[in-house]
């Protein structure tokens, strides 16, 4: 779930694709559709630091942490594999 104040609603795993996406198009300069979710991460330039901030972010719009980085997959549809398992291991809850 996401929560904002007392408000909360369900969080679904298309929601946090479509996050990712664009916050990596932005990042990479591209269009969203030119992102392949099954490409290699590397293929696109991304570094520690870049990976570290999508990841705070990510987090802060979550409302918890997680343990492992964008560059620690082989592909982005595995990092978002890896996301919506910790959603569902809280319940859907932060």
């Amino acid at each position: 779930m996401i929560v904002t104040g007392e408000l909360q609603t369900q969080l679904d795993s298309r929601d946090v694709e479509r996050w990712l996406i664009a916050r990596l198009a932005r990042t990479l300069n591209v269009e969203a559709d030119e992102i392949d979710l099954r490409a290699p991460v590397l293929r696109y330039g991304l570094d520690s630091v870049e990976s570290v901030r999508i990841s705070a972010e990510l987090e802060g719009w979550l409302g918890f942490r997680l343990d492992k980085l964008l560059l620690e997959f082989p592909d982005i549809v595995s990092y978002l594999a890896y996301v919506a398992d910790e959603i569902a291991r809280r319940g859907g809850r932060p």
